[in-house]
C-alpha cells in the first residue's frame, strides 16, 4: 500500500488523535446513508428496502442501535440510545480497526456498512452494491459511462484495502 493511501493516512490519524478520529465516525450515525430513502420511483424504494433494511436490523441486533429511517432528505434525529451504543462500539475497537473503520465509512457514507465490513457481515463486493445502490439504479435506467465505472473499482479498491489492512495489521 503507498504511503498517501486513505488507510495508511487514517492509521496514522488514529495514532495521533483516536478521540477525534472516533467523533470524526460517529457523526455518520446521524445521517447513514442506509437511513435516507427514496420516496419515488417504487423501483428505487423496493431495492433500498432490500437491501439497506437487513443492515440496519443487523445493526439493531448487533449494536442494540436501532436508527430511524426517513424519506429524502430530510433530515431524521437518530435516538440517542441507538447513538450511545455505536459509540460503545466504535470506543471499544482497537486503533487498526478504528483506522479501518474510519477508512469503510468515509468510503460508503455509512457507518454501518463500515461496521459490517469490520465484523465479517458484508465483504468488499457487496459494501460496495450496498453504499452504491442509488448509483447503481441510475447507471441501469441511464447507462454508465467510463468515469462511473473507474469511480466504483476505486471504492472497491478502497473498501478491500481496508479489509487487507484489518487482516496483514495485527491487533
Amino acid at each position: 500500500m503507498p504511503n498517501s493511501s486513505p488507510i495508511k493516512k487514517a492509521a496514522a490519524q488514529v495514532s495521533d488523535d483516536r478521540p477525534s478520529m472516533a467523533t470524526f465516525v460517529l457523526k455518520y450515525a446521524d445521517t447513514d446513508l442506509l437511513c435516507y430513502r427514496a420516496d419515488h420511483p417504487t423501483e428505487l424504494r423496493e431495492r433500498q428496502q432490500q437491501a439497506w433494511q437487513p443492515l440496519l436490523d443487523w445493526a439493531a441486533t448487533t449494536f442494540q442501535a436501532r436508527l430511524l429511517v426517513t424519506k429524502g432528505i430530510s433530515p431524521v434525529d437518530q435516538p440517542a440510545e441507538a447513538l450511545s451504543h455505536l459509540q460503545s462500539a466504535v470506543e471499544a475497537l482497537d486503533d487498526r480497526a478504528l483506522a479501518a473503520l474510519a477508512v469503510l465509512t468515509q468510503a460508503c457514507g455509512s457507518l454501518i456498512i463500515g461496521l459490517a465490513v469490520i465484523k465479517g457481515h458484508l465483504d468488499a463486493e457487496q459494501a460496495m452494491l450496498a453504499s452504491q445502490l442509488d448509483e447503481r439504479w441510475q447507471t441501469q435506467k441511464w447507462g454508465e459511462d467510463e468515469d462511473d465505472r473507474k469511480r466504483r473499482d476505486g471504492l472497491k479498491g478502497e473498501i478491500q484495502a481496508a479489509i487487507d489492512f484489518l487482516k496483514l495489521v495485527p491487533s
